[in-house]
């Protein structure tokens, strides 16, 4: 019966890897920033474009459909543009691949950074999944998925009872990276310093901004919520 489910396999992964009419990324993640901020053993989560990308996204009620890891340079692996290869992924029709970064440049994205990870453990982690390039993408993997998921949006106390089991690897999605207690969220924007006050507001003229910057109290007074006066 595996050569049926390879079949099976086959015909999904021809419709699903086309890509979906009309996406646009709400928040395209700059790709300065993002490519300032990455480290090697951070996992990538991406909002896809294709049709496999909604089914995951909307089975797994999130935004994210799609996860690769970031290892850093492939020794000297290159695109024909000269730009490093520094992501590892598995894609459907591909199998596990080696990508550059602007792969993902009007995509959005979010950075997932395993916490506690010693820097020994971190290279071995990213020397396993880049000596599986080439390797080729379980087909049947699909429809394995595509059951657990089912279960799991359809009985939510078998799902419970099988967060506390040990989940095959090929099982997990680019939601459990998301909302795992082992996983620190990173955001590029936050990492590298944000001002609201350099913000450009539309609404606001600009000596209206200026006026209201300062009105805001310096780091020694607090406000008292009753009368909102300054209290030194």
């Amino acid at each position: 019966m595996s050569w049926m489910a390879d079949g099976v396999g086959r015909l999904l992964a021809h419709y699903l890897e086309k890509p979906a009419q009309g996406y646009e990324p709400f928040t395209p993640s700059d790709p300065e920033t993002l490519r300032a901020t990455l480290m090697p053993g951070d996992v990538l989560l991406v909002e896809g474009s294709n049709h496999i990308s909604g089914v995951i996204k909307y089975l797994t009620q999130s935004t994210w459909s799609h996860a690769a890891l970031y290892v850093g340079p492939i020794g000297d692996r290159e695109t024909a543009e000269g730009e490093s290869l520094v992501l590892v992924e598995a894609n459907i029709g591909q199998g596990v691949v080696a990508a550059p970064l602007s792969k993902y440049a009007r995509y959005h994205t979010r950075i997932c950074r395993p916490t506690g990870l010693t820097a020994d453990d971190c290279a071995r982690v990213c020397a396993y999944a880049a000596e599986r390039i080439g390797f080729d993408y379980d087909l049947k993997n699909i429809i394995d998925l595509m059951r657990y998921l089912l279960v799991t949006l359809l009985d939510s106390e078998a799902a419970r009872r099988e967060i506390l089991e040990i989940r095959h690897s090929s099982l997990f999605a680019p939601r459990d990276f998301d909302i795992s207690p082992y996983f620190e969220v990173v955001k590029p924007t936050l990492v590298k310093g944000f001002d609201y006050k350099a913000m450009a507001w539309a609404d606001l003229p600009a000596a209206d901004a200026d006026e209201m910057v300062s009105l805001v109290p310096a780091e020694s007074e607090t406000f008292e919520t009753d009368t909102l006066s300054p209290v030194v």
